[in-house]
């Protein structure tokens, strides 16, 4: 089940995130991505106009382990990190929203697990809730780039 989980998943952020930064003659179609501290000791934090490569260097995505359901206990919120995608007027229709919520990360004090949704402004609620939020360990270098934009 964690195999099929897991592919479905990156299925889903493949389709997400096609498009941040590509350009078929049209403008580009950027990335952003909302940092809060969640403890209160910094003010948010927007990362704008990024590209898909921007992104994938800010996460750090060809690095993260595990796959669990479960939140681990004890647990204490520190970053709630959101990232957004230009949204395709073509496909939604012109009253879309600017920018469409893809994913949704929460990292925790003093551990590098973090709980990883697809966000519910591309999917059903009950499908995420259900099937496409689980925790991961995040590499140094994802934690490395939220401290440099914390900072």
């Amino acid at each position: 089940m964690k195999r099929w989980t897991a592919l479905v998943l990156a299925a889903v952020l493949a389709l997400c995130l096609v498009g941040c930064g590509a350009s078929d003659g049209e403008a580009l179609k950027l990335c952003r991505i909302e940092i809060t501290d969640l403890t209160g000791a910094h003010d948010p934090v927007t990362l704008a106009e990024l590209s898909q490569e921007d992104l994938n260097d800010f996460l750090g995505a060809a690095d993260w382990e595990g796959w669990e359901t479960d939140a681990p206990d004890g647990l204490t919120p520190q970053y709630w990190v959101e990232v957004y995608q230009d949204a395709t007027k073509t496909v939604l229709g012109e009253d879309a929203p600017e920018a469409l919520k893809i994913l949704e990360y929460v990292t925790y004090m003093n551990t590098d697990v973090v709980k990883c949704t697809v966000a519910g402004d591309i999917l059903p609620e009950e499908v995420v809730k259900g099937f496409l939020e689980h925790y991961s360990i995040a590499p140094p270098t994802f934690f490395a780039a939220l401290n440099e934009a914390m900072a």
